[in-house]
């Protein structure tokens, strides 16, 4: 997140300790255990429709205002990408068109012709290896 904007972080969901998990509005135990039975997430729509087995939709969404799947940057689809700071879905699109990337740095540039300077600063924190 840019300095500028206060915000609760997000947590890696392939690398969020338990205890940033139950500090998660609406988690709890059988959450954390739904979150450990069906890691890790590569996408994050893979993560919707796993924890979307044992809550609504709607609680779905309200967990991922504080989670994101690590993004590949070569591999990604849409909807993983929308996760990254100031991403639309037409901002994905063209960032998934300019594939291949050479590593992280270049898709970072790149996306600083989509996004804002700062968010895109901010996006580093959400890239995979």
């Amino acid at each position: 997140m840019p300095e500028h904007v206060a915000g609760w972080p997000k947590f890696n969901l392939n690398a969020v300790a338990s205890e940033q998990l139950l500090a998660i509005p609406g988690s709890g135990e059988k959450m954390l255990d739904e979150f450990r039975k069906y890691a890790p997430f590569s996408t994050i729509a893979r993560f919707r429709g796993e924890i979307g087995k044992d809550i609504d939709p709607d609680a779905v969404a309200a967990l991922e205002a504080y989670l994101y799947v690590p993004v590949a940057v070569n591999d990604a689809d849409a909807d993983t990408l929308r996760q990254l700071p100031g991403v639309t879905g037409e901002a994905a699109a063209k960032l998934a068109e300019g594939r291949p990337y050479a590593d992280n740095a270049a898709f970072l540039k790149a996306l600083e012709g989509v996004a804002s300077p700062d968010l895109a600063a901010a996006a580093a924190a959400f890239l995979g290896a």
